[in-house]
């Protein structure tokens, strides 16, 4: 999953919530015996929907979806998947409202539960969210993704700590949770516990590679090897975000900062220079050329590195 290390946690689950309704399977329609006809229809409809959904054809799929709501009313799998294209489409309003249909008519099935949790989130509806979080775990404790959006829901009221808890206790349960592990190490940076959030931030990155991991968790890691004073390391990863053509004018400056800072003045310059063709006016850029060497003197390639 990809990360934001500067968004909001209305955005980066907004992301999430659209995605997981095409691999989640809830408690709907036991196989007990023949089903009716218009069982069978919304059944085929909510599948067309969903190949319809994997191959990027939302408006499609959110047609499909309807029309298996219309057809069997009572299939928490149609209301679910509605919900999610709904969703997609910014009608939050009566996503909520078939989400809540889904819950029902699933018998407050503890991952649908969740999935409303994390609408009423996004909307800011701090104890409608905690309330659904509640009835998950009270149903199923141990539920990883309950416990995660109890610390969402605390992160988004300002209770860092209390949140910190939370993903620590979904991280017992599920170690490889790719955004709780990342929400979590930021929290620790911020709370200047740079050592801990390396620590976790590693056991996210070793579970793929660094080439592999998102831009937001390779940045992360650079300011954490900026703050810990290993600026050879912090340099090393944000030139690999410039080396993938996405850097940010704060990137630019992070990595002439530490550049400087262990002597390569060139490489310092080159990425100051980069920062200045994004934004002329940004000033600690233009403050830190202009204390190496004056006047900008643009350069049209990367000066070459090799991690020390």
């Amino acid at each position: 999953m990809q990360f934001k290390s500067t968004i909001s946690v209305r955005t980066r689950r907004a992301v999430a919530i659209c995605l997981v309704g095409l691999h989640v399977g809830c408690r709907s329609l036991h196989d007990q015996g023949p089903a009716p006809s218009e069982v069978i229809s919304c059944r085929d409809k909510w599948q067309q929907g969903l190949n319809a959904a994997q191959g990027g054809n939302w408006n499609e799929a959110e047609t499909l979806f309807s029309s298996a709501v219309e057809t069997y009313p009572n299939d928490e799998r149609a209301r679910q998947y509605y919900a999610d294209a709904l969703w997609r489409r910014g009608a939050h309003g009566d996503a909520v409202v078939h989400m809540t249909e889904a819950v029902r008519l699933s018998g407050n099935d503890p991952i649908l539960l969740v999935r409303l949790g994390e609408m009423y989130l996004l909307l800011e509806r701090f104890d409608e969210a905690t309330s659904q979080a509640s009835a998950a775990l009270a149903r199923q404790p141990n539920l990883a993704i309950a416990w995660a959006l109890q610390g969402d829901i605390l992160r988004g009221q300002g209770h860092h700590q209390a949140a910190l808890a939370n993903y620590h206790r979904a991280l017992s349960i599920r170690a490889d949770f790719p955004r709780v592990q990342f929400t979590a190490a930021q929290i620790l940076f911020h709370q200047k516990k740079p050592q801990p959030a390396l620590t976790m931030l590693q056991s996210l990155i070793d579970a793929t590679s660094q080439s592999e991991s998102p831009d937001e968790v390779v940045h992360l890691e650079g300011l954490i090897y900026k703050s810990l004073g290993r600026y050879d390391d912090a340099s090393h990863n944000l030139s690999l975000i410039v080396q993938r053509g996405r850097a940010s004018v704060q990137i630019l400056y992070e990595l002439a900062d530490a550049e400087l800072r262990v002597g390569r003045r060139a490489h310092a310059r080159w990425a100051l220079q980069q920062a200045l063709l994004q934004n002329p006016e940004h000033e600690a850029s233009r403050s830190l050329l202009a204390r190496i060497s004056g006047a900008p003197q643009r350069t049209a390639t990367m000066p070459s590195r090799a991690r020390n």
